[in-house]
């Protein structure tokens, strides 16, 4: 299978998960009446968004992101993978981070229809039915 056309859809997902990352702590900065880091916030939304990185292994893509810039849990985190050459999956079916390997009960949606799924910040992804 041609991993450049997940790859090239890679963007789609990390958007997706920024813009989550986005809405959740702007409802955390009224909720805490914060709102003063909103000054801050765009520096490190793009920390943020420009955290991911990915990993071709045999059978999958390997999403990973810092959570924390500059923190003491700045390690590398696995946000999800993207089936390769799995039989038991489509191609480029998103899959559940279990820490270092993917869940695999069921895909989470596919990565060339982003529509259907729910992608939050932190790596939880489910399909939208």
């Amino acid at each position: 299978m041609d991993t450049n056309k997940i790859i090239n859809e890679l963007p789609k997902l990390f958007d997706r998960a920024t813009k989550d990352f986005e809405v959740w702590n702007k409802k955390l900065f009224e909720a805490n009446d914060t709102r003063w880091r909103l000054e801050t916030f765009p520096e490190e939304l793009k920390k943020f968004r420009n955290s991911f990185e990915y990993h071709i292994g045999k059978k999958y893509i390997r999403i990973s992101y810092i959570p924390h810039q500059g923190d003491m849990s700045s390690y590398d985190r696995a946000f999800c993978f993207i089936n390769i050459s799995n039989p038991k999956f489509k191609f480029g079916d998103l899959l559940k981070s279990e820490v270092t390997t993917p869940a695999l009960n069921f895909a989470r949606g596919n990565i060339f229809d982003l529509s259907k799924s729910r992608i939050d910040w932190t790596g939880y992804i489910e399909k939208i039915k």
